[in-house]
């Protein structure tokens, strides 16, 4: 069945070749003009510039990427992101996501909490959600406990982990609308963070294809209803080996 995205994804292709072909006609019709009549038309001048005017607007609009500097403009850029109406087509509505940043525990966020607030509407809207959290330390892997729990019965959230301290970009795709990658510094994680946000569809589906990468090799910790219990426990027992060695 072909969805409305589907088919606003043609209609753009047309409209945006529509308007290529009738700037080329426009400007050949003015070098006509000028050839035959030694003068300009000014009505054809300004038909020709409002077409250019009009697909300019036109490919910003469908085609464009905002970039968000500095951390808390860039979190709450991404948490808008989550706001976003959730389509009726049921092949749209998932949410791919990574956690891969540094967070100090001490601190206290907006955007984060409205984030994780947003999240879990979702999660119990019945939105699918597949999660890659990153594992560096015990903090980390308590989290991600405490989280099981509260999402255990929802099976329509899905979580896999991996194990590492080197910091990665986060990736956030909502619904094949928009695809989102926040970039830490990698000399202080902590200052991060420039976010990018992409609405272009092949863009979307580059990093849809890449955070699907990932999600193959990532640890299964939580699919669908079953949360795998034993990963929990031998990740928490390499941690503790390692703080004590």
């Amino acid at each position: 069945m072909i969805s409305r995205d589907d088919i606003w994804d043609v209609m753009k292709g047309i409209i945006s070749n529509l308007l290529v072909v009738l700037i080329a006609t426009s400007g050949i019709g003015n070098l006509v003009y000028i050839f035959i009549y030694k003068s300009y038309n000014t009505v054809l001048i300004l038909i020709t510039a409002l077409l250019f005017i009009l697909f300019v607007i036109f490919y910003f609009y469908t085609f464009k990427i905002c970039i968000y500097d500095g951390r808390e403009n860039a979190m709450m850029a991404n948490v808008e992101l989550l706001k976003i109406k959730e389509p009726r087509d049921a092949a749209h509505k998932y949410i791919l996501s990574t956690r891969f940043s540094l967070w100090l525990s001490s601190e206290v966020s907006r955007p984060r909490t409205e984030f994780r607030s947003l999240l879990t509407e979702k999660i119990k809207n019945g939105v699918e959600v597949k999660r890659i959290w990153q594992i560096r330390n015990k903090e980390d892997l308590e989290k991600l406990s405490f989280y099981l729990e509260q999402y255990k019965n929802y099976d329509n959230i899905s979580i896999k982990c991996l194990v590492g301290k080197s910091p990665l970009p986060e990736i956030l795709c909502v619904y094949g609308k928009v695809a989102s990658i926040s970039i830490p510094q990698q000399t202080d994680p902590y200052k991060m963070i420039t976010a990018i946000h992409f609405y272009n569809k092949r863009a979307i589906k580059r990093l849809e294809k890449y955070f699907n990468a990932v999600w193959e090799i990532a640890i299964p910790v939580k699919v669908g209803s079953k949360i795998n219990y034993q990963v929990i426990e031998k990740l928490r027992g390499e941690i503790h080996e390692t703080n004590t060695t």
